[in-house]
């Protein structure tokens, strides 16, 4: 992520033509789009998340926690439920833009970067670097946090995850560092 000042152009991904340009107050750090593909969201580093329609670019919703920090990334599960690392938590949004819903606090520093995983499956896997480089599970349903088991700490700076969240790219200062993650 790191889009300068809030920024974003939305392209057709078969012909590159611009759809959408939008902009929100500070600058992105993540996007992502809904498992039905009718609206994305947008973390920014002002800690706020925004939703918008695919369609039209209509904001729908505009989630902030009131912290200091930045909202590091957001990923969406199979029910449109969206997950955001914002400061030093993991806040769950329903679909409504209501509140954060509680989740167990985020066991080690703040997280960086966050992924659902099995995207299909009812009891969704929330997947979240973080800060101090280590790599952690949460099972939604169980409310339970489990490190993954890493050879050394990724780097600490700014993530994301692929799309099927067995591999992070982090940037560590003098570039960027892509590491495979087992216990997937």
């Amino acid at each position: 992520g790191g889009v300068t000042l809030g920024a974003l152009a939305v392209a057709d991904a078969t012909t590159g033509a611009r759809r959408l340009s939008l902009r929100v107050s500070h600058d992105i750090w993540s996007i992502d789009f809904s498992p039905d593909g009718t609206r994305f969201a947008v973390a920014d580093r002002g800690g706020r998340v925004h939703e918008f329609a695919v369609a039209d670019g209509a904001l729908l919703s505009r989630h902030i926690a009131g912290l200091p920090d930045p909202a590091w990334s957001a990923a969406y599960a199979p029910d449109g439920t969206l997950f955001a690392n914002m400061g030093l938590a993991v806040a769950r949004f329903a679909s409504s833009g209501g509140w954060p819903l509680q989740l167990p606090p985020f066991p080690r520093g703040a997280p960086r970067a966050t992924t659902v995983l099995d995207r299909d499956s009812a009891a969704p896997i929330l997947r979240a670097a973080a800060h101090d480089g280590s790599v952690w599970d949460l099972d939604v349903a169980r409310g339970t946090w489990r490190e993954l088991p890493l050879d050394a700490p990724i780097a600490a700076g700014p993530a994301s995850f692929d799309q099927s969240g067995t591999r992070l790219a982090a940037w560590g200062g003098s570039g960027v560092e892509i590491a495979p993650l087992d216990g997937s």
